[in-house]
């Protein structure tokens, strides 16, 4: 019974988005309220077109109330400043009852009818304060020149109306009032939940996170710290494909992600965030990639951004772009969090230009590092020997890994790469260790007696498929040859051989579709490839057969030609046949795509 062990493991970002929309829940969440405060866009007074379009009241001006929302014009950036949340800043000419433009504090969707969008440039935000700056020449765009009225709204509310005179080149403000007082950020119904974050981060959080996640207290370096926190989450926290069917947009706060162990980007994101500030990692980056409304957090080391999106390994922004992203990244918007007088703050760049940054532009595994993980792995099991002659067999009869780079489902292009590209010196120890766990993994599982009794093993990484073989006795030595039409196999080394079967098995399968055989020998069932020569003698095997007659018994395919001495596998080589025979003699898959490296 031929034994055949092959294991696929793809590692799969699951980013479950539907078609072009994605799923980031934040900005989902926040097209959903922003929608329905759609009343807030409308001046008083103004006719309800539908039932859902209802005007708010306009609110009269405190007694004796205090400049909690201040706007201003100054080195041709508008600056709006409020003790609370901005939703959104509109400019109306003076009757009318719909806003000529409204200025939004992040980028997205533009909701309002009728009116232009302009993204604020920056935003500052803790949990008392919020800050919007707006180039004004972004303004002026979409505004003519004349005078309008300003309006600020918090949650839904008006906070701030003034007026602001437009030129051609300029405009200024004057006569500001405050007639309302703006909710405060953890209050405000109307906030996304990047923005939230601030709130959800605080001492519990912090410190639950920080023991679920690192175990213990301290500061940690970046790099140790990025590649910690993002291996806990990809073991475990699951994708929430449910929440995402369902629509609920809504962001968790981490401790409730730490508790269900599930979520989508947003959520991923907040519970990495958090678990970086409690490791004494500032700052903490969320890019928000707007036109496909996904979020992945990310981080700086070495002056070179790399993202932590749900799954190892992290990721240099432009090995992203290139290889997750396939080249096309849109709008993008980043949020930055730090710690400052205890308390967690955030700056927003909106639409930025993400800098490319590839370090290591050789997008391959070193080789040194995948023999540091063989020895890692032959320390952890000092009873198993490296055998190269195991080689042969390691395609044939190996078990397989397949590891492939993260995918957003939806996102375009469906291309794959070796996750190797991914590869980065920075993470080095981490790839080396991660590499060494999969050579544990797949021995435990598949060859765990082995382990047990010691033996021989041999490994090799390409094209994405990392395999790995194992056996508990030695493997003689054995060498092919082509002449013409004919192949040639030779086996020396054998103390006894006592049987001897060269089996024919399609690629993968377990059940041979054909034999080699000597005169005078018979398989049942399956086609019979007369051997031209067939000698045994003196611990050695010597076997010669015409590829011709093999391709003209089997169909077009990838084959297996494996040895069998005394009822075990002791050599193969894979080939390839067609029409013309074809053949491979590598321990590589002859299917595998060109570029594809061995390491």
């Amino acid at each position: 019974m031929r034994l055949t062990v092959v294991v696929t493991a793809l590692l799969l970002l699951a980013v479950v988005v539907t078609a072009i929309i994605a799923e980031c829940p934040s900005h989902m969440e926040r097209s959903a309220k922003i929608s329905s405060q759609k009343p807030s866009i409308y001046r008083a007074g103004a006719v309800s077109t539908s039932p859902s379009e209802c005007s708010l009241n306009r609110t009269a001006p405190a007694t004796n109330a205090k400049p909690l929302v201040n706007i201003s014009v100054s080195n041709g950036r508008l600056i709006i400043e409020t003790a609370g949340y901005v939703d959104q800043v509109g400019f109306f000419k003076p009757g009318d009852t719909l806003p000529t433009a409204i200025l939004w504090p992040y980028s997205f969707t533009p909701m309002a009818k009728g009116s232009e969008d302009v993204v604020a440039e920056e935003v500052l935000l803790n949990k008392t304060y919020m800050k919007l700056v707006a180039d004004t020449s972004d303004i002026l765009k979409v505004l003519e020149p004349g005078t309008y009225e300003v309006i600020v709204w918090s949650n839904g509310r008006e906070v701030l109306s003034t007026v602001a005179v437009v030129t051609r080149s300029d405009i200024s403000i004057t006569g500001s009032s405050v007639v309302g007082k703006p909710t405060p950020v953890c209050s405000a119904a109307t906030a996304c939940g990047e923005f939230k974050l601030v709130c959800y981060i605080n001492h519990s959080s912090i410190e639950a996170v920080r023991e679920a996640v690192y175990g213990v207290s301290g500061v940690y370096e970046v790099a140790d710290a990025s590649w910690l926190v993002l291996k806990w989450v990809d073991e475990n926290i699951v994708y929430d494909k449910e929440k995402l069917r369902k629509g609920e947009y809504s962001l968790y706060d981490p401790l409730m992600t730490l508790k269900i162990r599930k979520g989508i980007c947003m959520d991923y994101s907040a519970l990495i965030t958090t678990a970086l500030i409690s490791a004494g990692v500032e700052p903490v980056y969320i890019v928000l990639l707007n036109n496909i409304n996904h979020a992945a957090p990310a981080v700086t080391i070495n002056g070179s951004m790399f993202l932590l999106d749900q799954v190892l390994p992290p990721i240099e922004v432009g090995d992203y772009i290139d290889y997750v992203l396939l080249g096309s990244k849109g709008s993008v918007s980043l949020i930055k969090y730090w710690v400052a007088g205890g308390e967690v703050q955030l700056e927003v760049l909106n639409d930025v230009e993400l800098n490319a940054t590839d370090t290591y532009p050789s997008d391959a595994l070193d080789d040194e590092v995948f023999y540091e993980a063989v020895k890692e792995f032959m320390r952890k099991h000092p009873n198993l020997i490296l055998d190269p002659r195991l080689k042969s067999l390691l395609y044939a009869i190996g078990s397989e890994l397949r590891l492939y780079t993260p995918e957003l489902v939806g996102y375009g292009g469906s291309a794959r790469y070796p996750v190797t590209v991914l590869y980065s010196p920075v993470f080095r120890r981490w790839w080396v260790e991660m590499l060494a766990n999969y050579f544990d993994g797949l021995a435990r599982k598949y060859y765990n007696s082995t382990l047990v009794s010691g033996g021989y093993f041999w490994t090799a990484i390409s094209g994405g498929v990392l395999r790995f073989i194992a056996v508990n006795y030695s493997v003689p030595e054995s060498r092919v040859s082509v002449l013409n039409d004919s192949l040639r196999l030779e086996v020396s080394g054998v103390s006894m051989v006592k049987s001897l079967d060269v089996l024919v098995y399609k690629h993968g399968d377990e059940t041979p579709v054909a034999g080699v055989v000597p005169e005078g020998v018979e398989y049942a069932n399956i086609a019979l490839i007369r051997a031209s020569d067939w000698v045994v003698r003196n611990g050695s095997v010597l076997l010669e057969f015409r590829i011709s007659g093999l391709s003209s018994a089997v169909p077009a395919g990838i084959y297996d030609v494996i040895i069998w001495v005394n009822k075990k596998p002791v050599s193969a080589l894979t080939l390839r046949l067609d029409r013309i025979y074809t053949l491979s003699l590598s321990s590589s898959s002859p299917s595998e795509p060109s570029g594809s490296r061995l390491c």
